[in-house]
């Protein structure tokens, strides 16, 4: 599926009816296109813009796994393994990646865990609150914190 977030924005222009899985994972491929390149200035430029993940309850800010990345320059931009636990936001170690190529990933929501698998590595953050909602929500792309959109921004996303 791709996805704008046309400038001015936070959400893609595929408003859809929300996507529920009884999975407590998900594998995708996404690519971020070379045009998407954004520069903000002063502490708008650490935001993290969430790409995909699943919740883990009906309220994404109590838990919740997602992918987020953030430009880093006109060739690279670098992601991250974002979560709330409890209430609480975690952000993991980020990973360095180049516009216009297509890479593979994985969320995944144990009891103790989130993980994302990516690459030949993955990044974790342990969970303090065990519980597993039986019902997963997939969460779509947003673009920032407190941010619009400053140009139009294309994010591909298949899932496999």
């Amino acid at each position: 599926m791709n996805y704008l977030i046309k400038k001015g924005k936070h959400y893609s222009n595929w408003f859809t009816f929300p996507l529920f899985t009884f999975r407590r994972s998900i594998k995708f491929k996404f690519k971020i296109d070379r045009d998407s390149h954004y520069d903000l200035i002063g502490e708008d430029k650490w935001d993290w813009n969430k790409m995909f993940g699943l919740s883990n309850s009906w309220n994404h800010h109590q838990s919740s796994a997602r992918i987020c990345w953030r430009s880093v320059d006109e060739n690279y931009y670098e992601v991250c393994l974002y979560c709330y636990d409890d209430g609480i936001r975690q952000v993991s170690n980020s990973i360095k990646l180049e516009y216009g190529l297509t890479y593979g990933a994985r969320i995944i929501i144990s009891r103790n865990h989130f993980y994302l698998y990516f690459k030949d590595t993955y990044l974790t953050l342990t969970r303090k609150k065990s519980d597993l909602f039986p019902i997963k929500l997939v969460l779509k792309p947003y673009f920032g914190g407190n941010q619009v959109a400053p140009k139009d921004i294309k994010v591909d996303i298949k899932l496999s």
